[in-house]
């Protein structure tokens, strides 16, 4: 459903103006909330929002919700997120996920700022049904994050809820991360303490940590992923954790089994409040046979037979 949505304001506007000649009353509707940027520009607020558009019509309804973010408050108690300097070129939804096309005007936000406006579109838009991902482009190319990986398919998962008054707070964590033993095969539990970003989800950043490997003071465990491997996208929905990386992941420079790095990150990432599977992917695709051995098509679940005592 691929659709230019220049004309989409003028469209909206003269629908909202119909609506408002014709009743007093505010239509009855499905009720969302939409996302906004807060006047200081460190978090997200909200404001409940009635859905006018036919509930079958998923373009009208981006188009409808584009317009709402476009909006300034007469208080200007916040910033909408749709009048930035950007536009939307073009958008397409298929097999629920959303694809904005975004101008180049984009890339001149702040980081702060873009990170802000990337949640608040992704948190609203996917309250839509028959959407639970965004993939954001710029001039058709993949959006990239400040150190140059592509940000991916996203969901509302993919963003820590932040309530404090700063655009990036620090708070301490708790990890355990499961590296292999000095034989290859087997899976030894680590608590590891860190002070991380909140703008970074817990299972990312549990897949960043695996990847940097066990820490120099930590002795008999071992890595299990190569460092080279990026990743390029984690989300949580319904008890599943999607990670996807790219080709590196398959390049594999230790001599560690194939069950140890699978289920060094299963394990890992069940730590976790809210995971109970892990499905991997590699660049996209699941179909792929990790080193000959195992299929990644379907989703792992916790293995602690590979456990082994400190």
């Amino acid at each position: 459903m691929k659709r230019r949505v220049f004309s989409f304001l003028l469209g909206i506007m003269l629908a909202l103006s119909l609506v408002a000649c014709g009743s007093d009353e505010m239509p009855e509707g499905e009720r969302i909330e939409l996302n906004f940027i807060n006047k200081s520009a460190t978090k997200l607020v909200t404001r409940d929002y009635v859905l006018r558009s036919d509930e079958e019509d998923i373009t009208a309804l981006v188009e409808e919700i584009l317009y709402e973010l476009s909006v300034v408050p007469e208080d200007l108690s916040y910033i909408p997120v749709m009048n930035q300097g950007f536009v939307v070129d073009s958008f397409e939804v298929k097999e629920g996920k959303l694809t904005l096309s975004l101008s180049s005007k984009y890339t001149e936000l702040e980081p702060g700022v873009e990170v802000l406006t990337r949640a608040a579109l992704v948190k609203t838009l996917t309250q839509l049904d028959g959407i639970n991902y965004v993939l954001f482009q710029v001039n058709g190319v993949a959006l990239m994050d400040a150190l140059g990986n592509p940000v991916g398919v996203l969901s509302s998962d993919s963003f820590v809820d932040n309530q404090g008054t700063q655009i990036n707070p620090m708070e301490e964590t708790k990890l355990k991360l499961y590296f292999t033993d000095e034989e290859g095969t087997g899976l030894v539990g680590v608590n590891r303490t860190l002070t991380y970003n909140t703008n970074m989800s817990l299972e990312r950043l549990v897949i960043e940590q695996l990847i940097l490997g066990p820490s120099p003071e930590v002795t008999e465990v071992f890595p299990t992923i190569n460092p080279e491997t990026k990743v390029l996208n984690v989300t949580v929905k319904d008890g599943i954790c999607y990670v996807n990386f790219n080709s590196a992941f398959l390049t594999q420079p230790y001599s560690v089994s194939a069950e140890a790095t699978i289920y060094s990150i299963v394990n890992s990432l069940a730590e976790l409040t809210g995971v109970n599977k892990v499905q991997i992917s590699i660049e996209g695709d699941s179909s792929v046979i990790y080193k000959e051995t195992i299929s990644l098509s379907t989703p792992f679940e916790r293995n602690l037979d590979m456990v082994k005592e400190n």
